[in-house]
């Protein structure tokens, strides 16, 4: 079995906002941003299933 993970690579938009809305605090102030730029959760394909990601977590900066 392989362990390779498929990632879908997120878009340029989302990988340049990333970075910026990890650095806005208070936190509840980056969600809304988070919302309003539209910069969702995106499908990550792995063997155990598909998962929904944030790219603007800590789960999704490593996963980029």
């Amino acid at each position: 079995m392989s362990t390779d993970v498929h990632l879908n690579p997120l878009s340029l938009y989302q990988r340049s906002l990333q970075s910026v809305l990890m650095r806005v605090r208070p936190a509840p102030l980056a969600i809304v941003l988070n919302k309003i730029l539209g910069t969702g959760r995106t499908v990550v394909a792995a063997p155990s299933g598909k998962f929904w990601i944030d790219p603007a977590s800590l789960l999704g900066m490593a996963r980029s």
